[in-house]
This record gives structure tokens, C-alpha cells and sequence, in this order.
């Protein structure tokens, strides 16, 4: 595997760049930009990249390390220490190329982590804690990066109340859904029913914030949708403050609808 250049892109300081940051680092990768987006990513072309020179030596090596075969056994003796001597300098080959590829694997995953950390500004490094693996590393930097529940609450509104025409409702509508629907890179998610869960629980957790209280969002700190976690982040805001008590009415204060313009110029089709 050639090594890509050394990242002299811009750097990543904000987490909400990394949507438009993500492709431009993904591109200067090169041959490491599939450890980042795929699970347990292997080069299987790594093998085939060993060159001529070192092949000679693995031969050597395996040929050097078994003994040759006496020359005073009988024909059927002899045939059969000859079989067994073949595969066992061919397994110690074998296992010579599985080692070196491991060896290649284990750079490539060093280099890539490297890479990553040396294009994302030093203060945003708390978001990979401990983490020595690059697809790990980069699916934890989309989750940070992605809207929190105050910022899809901000883009919920809208929706909510009464816009002055349908153009108006259509391009709110539109802006929800999108931070509603975060795109994946490729493979940050293990499945599609990893993306309808989570779609699942940022709608079950906005209709509790329409319900209860809008001030709990900023209580709340999470690196996942996690609805039982909101839950009892209500549960414990409405213990310390009775008049937000999960029963009573929403505190939100949503802006008094308008009422609709512009649909008398709409032409609906006789019924």
C-alpha cells in the first residue's frame, strides 16, 4: 500500500464543519480512506504487494528451516518425506505472509489515526478519548458532529407554527428533515435499522420536549439519542421543579400562528 501524502488540508476546528470538511479530507486520504469508513477494513491487495526480493527471502528462510530429507530411504519413504517437506516449508511461507500483512495492517491503522488527529484541531481531541481504532475514531467525530437535540429542536419549531404561505412551510419542513436525517459517511452505521432507530428516538425526544419543558434540552448531555436517558433527565428536572411536571402543560413558547397567505391564489382541481 502506498502511503498518501502528509494531510496539508484545512483543519477541522469546529465540529459543525465536519459535514463539509469530511469529503475534503476523505479525498487526500487516498489508500487509507477505507479504514475510516468501513468496519474492520483489510487491504486485500497487501499480500500482492510484497516484492520479489523479500518473497526470495520467506522461501529462504522456510526452505532453511526444515532439514533435508535423508537419501538412504526406501522410494515410498522418500516420496512421502518429499510431500511432507513441501507443505511444511509452504505453510512456514504461508504464515511469513500472514505475518508481514498483519504487520502492513497494524501501520496502516497507526497511520491512519495519525492522520486523523493531525487534521482535527487539538481541542476537539476529547471527542476520540482513547481510541486507537480510525473507523472508531471517525464514526465518534460524525455522532459529535451531528445537530444535538437544542439545534433540531431550533429547526422543530417552525414546523410547529403556522407559516404564511406554502413555499414558507415547504422550506422549514425542509430544513428540519435534513438535520433530522443526518447522511452517513459510507458505513458509520451498521445497518438501516441503526438509522431508523435513530430517527426514531430524536422524533420520540423532541414530541417529550413539546410536551414537558424545552429547558430540559440544556440540561441534557448525550453522545447518542438515548430516550430512556431523556427520560429521566425529565423525570428528574419535574422532581426539583414541580410547574415542570411532565403532566402539566408545555412551557414552550411557540409564537402565535399566523393565519395562512397566499392559498387563495392556489387552483385546486374541481371534486
Amino acid at each position: 500500500m502506498t502511503c498518501p501524502p502528509p494531510y496539508t488540508g484545512p483543519r477541522l476546528a469546529r465540529l459543525e464543519d465536519f459535514g463539509a470538511w469530511k469529503d475534503v479530507f476523505l479525498a487526500a486520504a487516498g489508500s487509507l480512506g477505507d479504514y475510516y469508513v468501513v468496519d474492520g477494513y483489510v487491504d486485500t491487495e497487501a499480500a500482492n504487494s510484497i516484492g520479489p526480493a523479500k518473497m526470495h527471502q520467506f522461501h529462504a528462510a522456510a526452505d532453511a528451516a526444515f532439514s533435508d530429507i535423508p537419501t538412504d530411504l526406501s522410494h515410498k519413504a522418500y516420496d512421502a518425506a518429499v510431500v511432507l517437506r513441501k507443505r511444511q516449508v509452504r505453510n512456514h511461507v504461508r504464515a511469513a505472509i500472514e505475518r508481514d500483512v498483519a504487520s502492513k495492517h497494524e501501520t496502516a491503522v497507526r497511520r491512519a489515526c495519525q492522520r486523523l488527529l493531525a487534521a482535527v484541531a487539538p481541542p476537539l481531541h476529547h471527542v476520540f478519548k482513547e481510541m486507537t481504532s480510525p473507523f472508531a475514531m471517525w464514526a465518534k467525530l460524525d455522532v459529535a458532529s451531528r445537530r444535538g437535540l437544542a439545534e433540531l429542536w431550533r429547526t422543530f419549531v417552525p414546523v410547529l407554527d403556522r407559516p404564511r404561505s406554502v413555499a414558507e412551510a415547504r422550506a422549514a419542513i425542509d430544513v428540519f428533515l435534513n438535520a433530522l436525517f443526518s447522511a452517513p459517511t459510507r458505513a458509520t452505521r451498521d445497518s438501516p435499522m441503526d438509522e431508523v432507530a435513530e430517527v426514531r428516538a430524536k422524533l420520540t425526544m423532541l414530541l417529550l420536549t413539546h410536551a414537558t419543558d424545552a429547558r430540559a434540552m440544556d440540561l441534557f448531555q448525550h453522545d447518542s439519542w438515548s430516550v430512556p436517558e431523556y427520560e429521566a433527565a425529565l423525570h428528574a428536572l419535574a422532581a426539583e421543579a414541580p410547574p415542570l411536571a411532565l403532566a402539566g402543560p408545555p412551557i414552550v413558547a411557540v409564537p402565535t400562528p399566523e393565519p395562512w397567505r397566499g392559498l387563495d391564489a392556489i387552483k385546486f382541481p374541481p371534486t
